[in-house]
């Protein structure tokens, strides 16, 4: 068996077995008040931004904060996280860990484009054996994020996510509640 996420493995124990929910930045995460659901799970990831601009849609815990920006440290500590992971070496927060470039580049391979926060954490929880992964705020690239400008253009191919993301629910690998 391949051994990927190597730097996520203490973290990965808090995965393994549990009800994780994954909370997206898609503006569609206004759309119902998902908080309490969300904060409901065992283990709850968020990304970059996706700031609790209104915890009764978005819940207010968080478990992993997956960075592919820069945060100031007030922003950071906002999450009250217990884990801190930087996607790669290129931003300077805070991290516990910084995800390994060879698990990004193969996902990078198989969609073509760089993937995107989320889909990084959609692997990881398959990786590490989550019981089940609920994924709120994921529209894929019909809703931009809350956060980005209009007219904001992706390095993703949201698409092309949106596909496995949809096939991965198909073989009962994760439910997408957006």
């Amino acid at each position: 068996m391949e051994i990927k996420y190597r730097e996520l493995t203490q973290i990965g124990k808090h995965i393994k077995g549990a009800r994780v929910a994954i909370v997206g930045n898609g503006k569609t995460i206004f759309d119902k008040k998902w908080g309490k659901e969300i904060d409901d799970h065992d283990f709850i990831i968020r990304f970059n931004k996706g700031f609790y601009a209104k915890p009764e849609c978005q819940g207010k815990r968080t478990d992993l904060l997956i960075l592919a920006c820069n945060l100031s440290f007030y922003e950071l500590e906002s999450y009250h996280a217990r884990f801190v992971a930087n996607r790669s070496k290129h931003y300077y927060n805070h991290a516990n860990v910084t995800i390994n470039t060879p698990d990004r580049m193969k996902l990078k391979a198989m969609l073509g484009k760089q993937p995107s926060t989320g889909f990084m954490a959609i692997d990881i929880c398959l990786y590490f054996g989550a019981k089940s992964i609920d994924l709120y705020g994921f529209p894929g690239n019909s809703a931009p994020t809350f956060y980005n400008p209009e007219g904001y253009i992706t390095q993703h191919d949201y698409d092309k996510e949106q596909e496995i993301i949809e096939q991965y629910e198909k073989e009962g690998l994760l439910k997408n509640n957006t």
